[in-house]
């Protein structure tokens, strides 16, 4: 009990001394009656957002997690488990889309936490650089795709894929440890449509 006390005597003392010495500047301590300042805290400043991000800003694309602080995105390209087993999003690890594109997903994000309570979506992929879209289509070749079917399995980077405006998004659901409720590893997603492709010898 006196313990109790004595925590919650320091505690009050704590809050009253704080609220009495207003003028003291937050990044800045005071040593005692002395009045001396000692050096000032440092205080952290906010990462540089990096070019490519910077890039997706002017375009008008958005952080959905600005939108929608609850959806979750681990972006596959920004690590080596995808099928290039390369990191090719390099700085990038935060999901941007266009405006109404990351609304909808915010609504999607909604109607899933009101029917499943604690799950969450999880975002693997959204805006992509046209830079990101030639590395993935010219990883194409070491996986022998020929020319004419490189499309069946990524945009042609001279056209353009929706991703590259920001208008789609790879994702998933994830449970209420933030675990995938299903996920397909990007080399197996691949492998399944080559052993569906057409003239593929898998599919015989």
């Amino acid at each position: 009990m006196k313990k109790a006390y004595w925590l919650v005597l320091v505690i009050w003392l704590g809050i009253t001394s704080c609220q009495s010495s207003p003028q003291e500047k937050p990044d800045q301590l005071t040593t005692g009656d002395s009045g001396k300042s000692t050096v000032p805290t440092t205080q952290k400043k906010p990462a540089p957002i990096p070019a490519l991000e910077q890039q997706m800003i002017r375009q008008g694309l958005v952080n959905i997690q600005s939108i929608d602080p609850s959806i979750r995105v681990e972006l596959k390209y920004s690590t080596t488990d995808n099928f290039v087993k390369k990191d090719v999003y390099g700085d990038l690890t935060r999901a941007y889309l266009q405006p109404d594109i990351a609304r909808k997903l915010a609504k999607a994000s909604a109607f899933l936490q009101k029917t499943k309570p604690g799950y969450s979506l999880l975002v693997y992929d959204a805006a992509r650089p046209n830079s990101v879209q030639y590395i993935l289509w010219d990883a194409l070749d070491a996986l022998k795709i020929p020319e004419r079917q490189k499309s069946q399995y990524v945009a042609d980077p001279e056209i353009g894929s929706i991703h590259n405006f920001g208008c789609a998004v790879d994702l998933t659901v994830a449970d209420e440890k933030g675990y995938p409720w299903i996920w397909v590893p990007p080399t197996i997603f691949l492998a399944r449509w080559l052993t569906h492709a057409p003239n593929n010898k898998c599919s015989n």
